[in-house]
């Protein structure tokens, strides 16, 4: 569990703490970084300005199954800033960054700002006023479902497939490791060769098996 600064303590005991969120949005253009305080905000981590602007968040949902958690955010964009971007860049593999910050009534920061959530863009509405954006944790690709079944063959049906890659003139190919290495295309094999030699055999963490 998170230790509480000694700081936001002394400051809860006196209710005179006020939170606040800072909004990172990562993207192929130029970073923004946000808070929905009505004055700019430092962050002190990492060393930027957080700029006053209107967002709200959801309570951030935990699951046990499908997904691990996910926020929903809403971030006013009356100058179409963020329309731009949304639409025309491609965002996978970014991130959004949600951190918690604490004030006390004279505004001045008393702890360092705490990382509450870090997701990737999931889907997302805009209109003329507002954007709504879903942010799922990136642990929610364990529930993810592939098409795929490893096993010992190689799992690419079609010789010289984009997957295989072969450019040699045979024209058959068993699916076998074999067979791969007669047309010296074991780099792009897309089998587990191995699989059939653990079957049955206990596996074990370390270099070696403790018994009782």
């Amino acid at each position: 569990m998170r230790a509480i600064d000694s700081n936001i303590l002394a400051e809860l005991a006196k209710s005179e703490l006020r939170q606040f969120y800072l909004l990172k949005l990562d993207n192929p253009v130029v970073p923004m970084y946000y808070t929905d305080c009505d004055v700019d905000l430092y962050d002190s981590v990492d060393a930027v300005m957080c700029y006053a602007h209107g967002f709200s968040i959801n309570d951030i949902q935990f699951s046990l199954s499908t997904i691990v958690d996910s926020v929903d955010i809403t971030i006013d964009d009356l100058n179409a800033q963020l329309k731009s971007i949304f639409i025309g860049s491609t965002l996978k593999g970014y991130t959004v960054t949600l951190k918690s910050i604490y004030l006390n009534s004279s505004y001045v920061q008393v702890a360092d700002p705490i990382i509450i959530f870090i997701g990737e863009y999931g889907p997302f509405d805009i209109n003329e006023s507002q954007l709504k954006l879903s942010v799922y944790s990136m642990d929610s690709r364990w529930a993810n479902c592939s098409l795929n079944r490893q096993g010992a063959p190689c799992r690419y049906k079609v010789l010289g497939g984009p997957e295989c890659r072969y450019l040699g003139i045979e024209t058959t190919c068993d699916r076998t490791y074999r067979r791969c290495s007669e047309l010296r295309n074991t780099a792009n094999f897309g089998g587990e060769r191995w699989l059939p030699s653990i079957i049955d055999k206990e596996i074990w963490w370390g270099a070696r098996q403790y018994t009782k």
